[in-house]
């Protein structure tokens, strides 16, 4: 029991550390792949006791595939961590909305685009059409307006 409880507190001491020291370094790590790595060196631990309990040279061969491949995937999961981050960092900065869960399918979003695009069209066209008959009317009363000048004159 005092093993599990000395190597929690020094695992803790050692996050700690460490993400303290990744700043100081301008290497950012989150807090989550270090405890994932914390939890990882214990499974890697525990999984290789149960393989082999003598040392030999597969056994360390065993070892070190066991950390590179843990290694990886808390360095995968951290670089997901920070891309996300960014992403997010710079769609706020962009004003860009977030990303809301919706439970409409791509065809659904594209139909759907397809469609306005239609009816905006359509829209602009009925405008245009508005502005040539105000114009041919403003035509109309200019030449109603010079041909009653010209009988006046």
């Amino acid at each position: 029991m005092t093993f599990f409880l000395l190597a929690v507190a020094i695992m803790a001491a050692s996050i700690l550390f460490l993400h303290r020291i990744a700043i100081f370094f301008d290497c950012p790590i989150k807090y989550k792949p270090l405890i994932l790595c914390a939890v990882m060196a214990f499974l890697v631990n525990f999984a290789t006791l149960n393989i082999s309990s003598f040392l030999t040279a597969t056994h360390y061969a065993i070892i070190l595939i066991f950390v590179l491949a843990a290694s990886l995937g808390v360095t995968f999961y951290n670089a997901r961590l920070l891309k996300k981050e960014r992403l997010a960092a710079s769609a706020d900065i962009r004003g860009e909305p977030e990303a809301e869960e919706t439970n409409e399918t791509d065809a659904d979003k594209t139909t759907v685009g397809k469609v306005d695009a239609i009816e905006a069209t359509a829209e602009e066209a009925a405008d245009e059409v508005e502005a040539a008959e105000a114009n041919a009317e403003e035509a109309t009363d200019e030449v109603e307006a010079t041909g009653a000048n010209a009988e006046e004159a």
